[in-house]
């Protein structure tokens, strides 16, 4: 199944670069926020990550003493709600709680950014709902929900753009989006879901707009979504009557189910301004090899794209005495726009702030 979303992207202000053990913190803590009610495998997991991170030296990155002492036992008292009795974020709208599980999308919610839509299209008995659209020089989102039948007792939904072989396995791509003639609009590499509350789940699809070049007029699109993946507690007469039978033994009463049925939303979608930072504008520290190529800031982020950065290097962007992560970005042609270059993004947004621009990269720990 696809990825649920670059979780250092997700969760940046939790993350310290090279440590694998607070990695395993933060990915089995996602999972359970994810699933309808944590597993019980993954309370074990929990549990090993935790120890493991506590005897490398404890929990969080180096903090003042005071802020630490406040945190450390803050985020164990998180770990117990989302361990033994989900997130309390549960009260808002399915499609909200996806968009404000990033600190850049959060801005769309914030900020009325981006334009909201309500088209619906049925697959299988599931509704999708594309409900908030939005567009800048650094990426396009789809947010969307897809709501489960009356009475269907569902764990995880993951929606796919189009099934393929691979090695002798089935693989998803994500949803695709279209341009006017038909081409596709690279998916960035990022997309991710609420979770499944109430038989319904909010997700969100990033798109690469690097090359987007008329900000000035709506981006005229088609989402395309090729089917459905659910995990259900049902029988197998109703698994049969909605869809194939993919997995599961005939004892278990969960039953993956794989919808497949291409449903096309038309979408125009205002393009919200970001900001160029001129190159000679950024100030690289601690590399003589480094060369800033582009910097663009943007309400849901900024994307810094660099040449000469060893793959075994951490990069931080301080602007204006805030330093922030900079994470490789995984879309592959933003990659390949510029050869020998590189794109490093992080969810933070500095459009009030165009001066004082510093990349500084410096080796990883070991």
């Amino acid at each position: 199944m696809r990825d649920s979303g670059d979780l250092r992207d997700l969760y940046s202000d939790l993350y310290e670069p090279g440590d694998e053990d607070l990695d395993a913190v933060v990915g089995v803590l996602h999972r359970s926020f994810r699933a309808a009610s944590p597993p019980g495998r993954l309370r074990s997991s929990i549990a090993e990550a935790a120890r493991a991170r506590q005897q490398r030296g404890g929990w969080l990155p180096p903090l003042p003493g005071a802020q630490a002492q406040r945190l450390v036992p803050a985020l164990f008292a998180l770990l117990a709600v989302i361990v033994l009795g989900g997130a309390t974020v549960a009260a808002l709208p399915a499609l909200e709680r996806a968009l404000t599980m990033n600190r850049g999308t959060k801005r769309i919610v914030l900020d009325d950014l981006g334009r909201k839509v309500s088209v619906t299209r049925p697959i299988g008995g599931y509704r999708i709902t594309v409900g908030r659209v939005y567009a800048d020089p650094n990426e396009i989102i789809i947010g969307y929900t897809v709501a489960a039948p009356r009475g269907a007792h569902v764990n995880s939904i993951d929606p796919f753009g189009e099934l393929g072989r691979k090695n002798g396995a089935t693989v998803e791509t994500a949803p695709l989006l279209l341009d006017p003639r038909g081409r596709e609009i690279p998916h960035g590499g990022y997309s991710w879901s609420s979770g499944v509350q109430n038989g319904e789940a909010g997700f969100v699809e990033e798109y690469d707009a690097a090359g987007l070049r008329d900000t000035r007029t709506p981006l005229q699109v088609q989402f395309l979504i090729g089917g459905l993946y659910v995990v259900q507690q049902t029988t197998g007469s109703q698994v049969q009557a909605h869809g194939k039978l993919a997995c599961g033994p005939d004892t278990s009463p969960l039953r993956c189910v794989t919808l497949e049925r291409r449903v096309v939303f038309d979408l125009s979608i205002p393009v919200t301004r970001g900001a160029r930072i001129p190159p000679e504008r950024v100030k690289v520290e601690g590399s003589g090899s480094v060369s800033v190529v582009h910097a663009v800031t943007a309400p849901t982020g900024t994307r810094v794209t660099l040449r000469g950065v060893s793959p075994r290097s951490r990069v931080r962007l301080i602007v204006g005495g805030e330093a922030v992560e900079l994470h490789p970005d995984r879309a592959e042609n933003r990659q390949a726009a510029t050869p020998g270059a590189r794109d490093y993004v992080t969810s933070r947004s500095f459009l009030d702030k165009r001066r004082g621009w510093a990349v500084v990269v410096s080796p990883l720990a070991r």
